[in-house]
């Protein structure tokens, strides 16, 4: 009956409105679907240039490796393998995050968080981010935590190098969580690059990875420029090496865990 009805409806129609249903119903399919399509099509399309590639290089014995990571989570997403590897080859490995991850509302389990809420966000990033480098082998003085505002180290680097920048989620102006590498220090473009500095001459890592500058999220945009800048001021520009969290739309697609589907190139 309900076929029947919904056929007599359709006949009914002038053709103008047919074409009109047929688009619209095409233009939700596409909203549904059409990233995962996007998704294949790009995978096909840069099969054949992943074929001409390098292989990555493989860690050196007594390597070690310096991972910069924007946010807690960053350092895993992208380099948790290679983190792993350089271990097991008798390496050394290293992790600085420059922010605490403080103003990811989502993640405070509210869509409007106070500021508190925040801040005791960034306390638990920093116990899971610990929790996730020792469950890959690190030891606890492998981390460092410099503690600078989520969602504000692009602005540091522009406008704010100078002048102490307010985070408009947890209200802080300098460095405050427990357990950071340099508590008090202010929010100023300044403060984070002689940091990174600091670190780097004191490490003497042979291997520093870091966010892409294309990366679309500008944390990360701005977590390469400082490390580029840093590391140009000791002449360590040639150990820069570069991984991509935010390489597109949705980025990588389809969703989920899929061992047996190859990462191709992202989109940007």
């Amino acid at each position: 009956m309900l076929l029947a009805e919904a056929l007599r409806l359709w006949l009914g129609l002038l053709w103008a409105e047919r074409v009109g249903l047929l688009l619209a119903a095409l233009g939700v399919w596409a909203f549904i679907n059409g990233r995962f399509i996007f998704a294949y099509y790009h995978a096909l399309t840069t099969s054949f240039r992943v074929r001409r590639l390098p292989l990555f290089p493989e860690p050196e014995p007594g390597e070690h490796l310096l991972v910069l990571s924007p946010h807690p989570d960053d350092e895993v997403l992208a380099a948790a393998g290679l983190m792993r590897r350089t271990l097991l080859r008798g390496g050394r490995v290293s992790v600085a995050y420059l922010t605490s991850g403080d103003a990811f509302d989502l993640a405070a389990g509210s869509p409007l968080p106070s500021k508190e809420a925040l801040r005791r966000l960034a306390l638990r990033r920093m116990v899971e981010a610990w929790r996730g480098l020792k469950a890959l082998g690190l030891s606890r003085d492998s981390a460092y935590f410099l503690g600078f505002p989520d969602q504000g180290l692009f602005a540091l680097f522009t406008t704010y190098y100078y002048l102490p920048y307010e985070s408009p989620y947890t209200g802080l102006k300098a460095v405050a969580y427990p357990g950071c590498y340099r508590l008090g220090l202010p929010y100023t473009g300044k403060a984070l690059e002689a940091t990174l500095v600091e670190l780097l001459a004191a490490l003497k890592p042979t291997r520093i990875l870091l966010p892409s500058p294309l990366d679309a999220h500008r944390d990360h945009q701005a977590t390469a420029y400082f490390g580029m800048q840093a590391a140009a001021s000791l002449g360590m520009e040639g150990r820069l090496e570069y991984y991509l969290v935010h390489g597109g739309y949705q980025y990588p697609l389809p969703k989920g865990l899929h061992p047996r589907l190859p990462l191709y190139p992202p989109p940007r």
